[in-house]
């Protein structure tokens, strides 16, 4: 239940992009480099560091930005280590990217290379597998060089304001960005106090959007970097690397994902419906999603009414899925992270699906197996793929539901990651509260259904699949109910968890009432 900290690193790898205080470093030879560091603070901790540098040779510029920020899930440490390379002409047209994430116990590297004819060859490589794929440039979109290009052109005068399109390797996409140029104030960069620019900065994507506030010098270089995710502040100095690479502090990342409830929800299990009316806490709209599960509409007071009712599966329906939604059929590809073509993956759907005589019980089958299949339950796994967890049978609630997911697909199920909260009766030592959360939909039947191999029934029970006892259990999925209030879907890429982010921290369930 905190698959949010992947958007949040990329968000800092996209702010460490953006900035640019420079000192002078050892270059390669018939070269211009220069590099900074940065000390990441959590609420005040320092929990890690980050380094750019800026290479200039031959009529091109090679940025690197390299992160590291190691923080405590319920007191499970995980690091997280990511590095980004871009290289550009000094004129900004892009020439090639690559992206390396080091998340707990997963590696993914996705490197770009424009080719001649104009597109640029990705190849993705996640556990020695490789993916290639052919992407067309977006219109507009600008690396680092760019961007910065873009921001002296424009200039430092109060008030200035710009958009701009920025590609972000991590994601494979380009993000919109807006730009302000504010006033001139006093900043204090750990002891050392000097008069900068302030530049607010809003980044767009998944629905949602990230602000950030930077402070730069009359030549543009950026010197420190402040934001809110999820009601804690996030900020990036700029410092020495001694100061950067000391030792960090504690910070405990998951207390500041849940999200307390108005009252303690007895008899959740039992209940037919709920009614959440959630509210922000400042200005602006609360946009959240419908589905087959979840109906929403705007309240009299300018907040937001959500019915959960939980659908559930039609018997009787064959797989593989044969019909004509386009979102359905949509939902049976193999994608980086929910790899359904993976030969591991596929031999442990047909294990759990077994003799099952429609696509309800199939679906079933697989949600209680990956309930049980996934042994070590742990927050050490930063994000894991479907076809990772296929072998090392750990994680939490996001490496349930991508593995679920690829099951699916393996068998002809259309499946689709979501995200959203779920009520727990305890987690962290908070009592009766909302935790950020991911499970799985399977479409059966024409209608989206919830599946969550964390929380099943028949995980719980601890029986395999098959026998008596469990076989009235196994008929359809059990693991979804009124406690899952979603907010977004997707195919289980780490960018699908921005709306999450995005929204975080920012309003509140007022009240919720329980149909029984």
């Amino acid at each position: 239940m905190r698959s949010v900290r992947w958007a949040a690193v990329g968000v800092l790898v996209w702010a460490a992009g953006q900035a640019g205080a420079w000192a002078a470093a050892p270059a390669n030879q018939g070269a211009t480099e220069k590099v900074q560091y940065y000390a990441l603070l959590l609420d005040g901790k320092k929990v890690g560091y980050a380094r750019e540098s800026r290479q200039e040779q031959g009529g091109e510029v090679a940025r690197e930005v390299s992160m590291e920020l190691t923080i405590t899930r319920l007191g499970t440490p995980l690091t997280v280590r990511v590095t980004e390379r871009t290289r550009e002409t000094t004129a900004g047209a892009p020439l090639g990217f690559a992206s390396v994430q080091d998340l707990g116990r997963m590696s993914l590297r996705v490197e770009g290379e424009k080719t001649a004819a104009g597109e640029f060859e990705v190849v993705t490589t996640m556990m020695g597998r490789q993916q290639r794929r052919q992407l067309a440039w977006p219109e507009g979109a600008l690396l680092g060089e760019g961007l910065e290009r873009l921001s002296r052109r424009l200039g430092l005068q109060e008030g200035t304001a710009y958009a701009a399109k920025v590609f972000e390797p991590f994601a494979l996409q380009a993000v919109d960005v807006e730009v302000r140029v504010g006033p001139k104030k006093k900043v204090d960069l750990f002891g050392r106090v000097v008069e900068l620019t302030e530049v607010e900065t809003t980044m767009r994507m998944g629905g949602q959007a990230v602000a950030t506030t930077g402070y730069v010098n009359d030549e543009h270089d950026g010197l420190k970097t402040t934001m809110m995710v999820m009601g804690m502040q996030i900020e990036m100095v700029a410092c020495e690397e001694a100061f950067a690479r000391s030792p960090n502090d504690v910070a405990d990342f998951v207390g500041q994902m849940m999200l307390a409830s108005p009252t303690a929800l007895e008899g959740l299990e039992g209940a037919k419906a709920a009614t959440y009316r959630l509210r922000l806490k400042g200005a602006g709209a609360l946009e959240w999603a419908g589905d087959d599960n979840q109906q929403v509409r705007p309240d009299e007071q300018g907040g937001i009414q959500a019915t959960v009712r939980p659908v559930e599966a039609k018997s009787g329906e064959s797989f593989p899925y044969q019909g004509s939604d386009a979102a359905a059929a949509a939902a049976l590809a193999p994608t980086t992270y929910v790899q359904s073509d993976d030969e591991r993956v596929r031999q442990l759907a047909r294990e759990a699906v077994g003799d099952a005589q429609d696509a309800a019980g199939a679906a079933a089958r697989i949600e209680a197996f990956v309930g049980r299949y996934v042994e070590d339950k742990n927050l050490s796994v930063g994000y894991g793929s479907a076809a990772e967890v296929a072998r090392t049978r750990a994680g939490d609630c996001s490496e349930h539901a991508l593995l679920t997911a690829a099951m699916c697909r393996a068998t002809g199920i259309p499946a689709r990651v979501a995200v959203g909260y779920v009520y727990t009766k305890e987690l962290g030592g908070e009592k009766g509260a909302f935790a950020g959360h991911a499970w799985t939909q399977a479409y059966l039947g024409g209608r989206w259904v919830g599946l969550d191999a964390t929380r099943c029934a028949t995980c719980r029970e601890g029986s395999p699949a098959g026998q008596a006892t469990q076989r009235e259990l196994l008929k359809k999925p059990s693991g979804c109910g009124v406690g899952h209030l979603l907010l977004a879907t997707g195919n289980g890429d780490p960018q699908d968890f921005f709306q999450l982010l995005g929204i975080s921290g920012k309003f509140q369930i007022a009240a919720v009432q329980l149909e029984k």
